[in-house]
C-alpha cells in the first residue's frame, strides 16, 4: 500500500507544470522558447536566459528531490527505480496539462541517479557528446536512452528491468520527433560536427 501511494505521489510530482509557472513568473512563453531553432535565439535577451535556466533547474529538482526523499523514507534502489518510471510518466503525460508534457531530458538525467551519481555523470557527458556530434536534442536524447542500459548492465545487472523500461519510454516518446527530424521537418539546434563533415565532404575528398 505504501509503495502504491508513493507511485501516485511521484506521478503527481512529475506532472507539476513548472513550465507554466515559470512562464507567468518571467512573463515569457517558456515552451515557445524551447521550440525555437537554432538554439542561440533562445537566449536573445537576459529574461529568456534566466527563464530557461530556471526551467532546467526546476526540472532537475523535480527528478532529484523526490528520489532523495524516497531514499530517506527507506525505499530500496529497486523500488526507487519503479517510482522513477511513475515520475517520468507524470512528466510526459501531465494530469495538470490534459495529459500532455515535455520531453524533459534534464528530468531523465536526474532520474539516472537511482543507479548512482556516476550514471548521472555518464548520462550528462554522453548527452553533450551526442548533441555536439549530431546537432539535434531529440537525437541526443534517443541515443542516450540506448547507451545507458549497457552502462547499467556493466554496473549492476539487477537494475536492468527498470532501466530498460525507462529507456523504452524515452525512445517511444521520441519516435515521432525522430521521424520528422529524419525527413527535414526540424532544423538542427546547432551545427553538429557530423553535419559540418557532411557539408564539407567534397573538400575532404
Amino acid at each position: 500500500m505504501t509503495t502504491l501511494l508513493a507511485i501516485i505521489v511521484f506521478y503527481l510530482i512529475g506532472s507539476l507544470p513548472n513550465d507554466k509557472l515559470l512562464s507567468h513568473l518571467f512573463k515569457v512563453n517558456v515552451l515557445e522558447l524551447l521550440e525555437r531553432r537554432p538554439n542561440y535565439l533562445m537566449f536573445n535577451n537576459l529574461t529568456n536566459a534566466w527563464a530557461l535556466l530556471a526551467l532546467a533547474f526546476t526540472d532537475f529538482a523535480k527528478g532529484i528531490v523526490p528520489l532523495y526523499l524516497g531514499y530517506r523514507l527507506g525505499f530500496s534502489s529497486l523500488e526507487l527505480s519503479y517510482l522513477v518510471i511513475a515520475l517520468l510518466l507524470g512528466h510526459y503525460y501531465s494530469i495538470f496539462n490534459y495529459f500532455r508534457g515535455r520531453l524533459g531530458i534534464v528530468v531523465c538525467i536526474a532520474l539516472y541517479t537511482t543507479l548512482g551519481w556516476s550514471v548521472m555523470l555518464v548520462a550528462l557527458g554522453a548527452y553533450i557528446v551526442f548533441y555536439l556530434l549530431f546537432g539535434y536534442r531529440v537525437v541526443a536524447n534517443a541515443l542516450l536512452a540506448v547507451l545507458i542500459p549497457f552502462y547499467a548492465y556493466w554496473l549492476n545487472p539487477t537494475y536492468m528491468i527498470p532501466v530498460v523500461t525507462l529507456s523504452c519510454m524515452i525512445i517511444l516518446r521520441h519516435i515521432g520527433l525522430l521521424i520528422r527530424t529524419r525527413y527535414g521537418y526540424y532544423l538542427p539546434d546547432c551545427n553538429g560536427l557530423l553535419q559540418r563533415l557532411y557539408r564539407d565532404k567534397d573538400f575532404l575528398i
